[in-house]
């Protein structure tokens, strides 16, 4: 799967992750040639959000990956502000009063 191009050297690729991308072995491929495997470990990512706009204090449930089994120390934001009225937290979903 091939990504956004950032960037580009003799000793420096930068690319954005794509959508989708799992944790796991990360390799370059140069003339058929393929370089060692180090991993990468995809934190977190959003897959949907719904609603996605609305009035004050609504209820909305964000489905993704890799948010964690409980809220701990995380918080979704809205542009600048915190939503603090979490009703259900779990690894791939989670559902607010924003």
């Amino acid at each position: 799967m091939f990504s956004i191009m950032l960037g580009w050297s003799s000793t420096e690729i930068k690319v954005k992750v794509p959508q989708g991308a799992l944790s796991g072995g990360v390799s370059v491929t140069v003339n058929g040639i393929k370089s060692n495997e180090l991993n990468f470990k995809v934190i977190s990512y959003i897959i949907s959000l719904t609603p996605t706009s609305g009035k004050w204090v609504i209820f909305v449930t964000v489905k993704g990956m890799g948010f964690g089994p409980s809220q701990g120390n995380s918080t979704v934001v809205f542009g600048d502000i915190s939503a603090t009225d979490y009703t259900s937290w779990m690894d791939t979903e989670l559902k607010l009063s924003a």
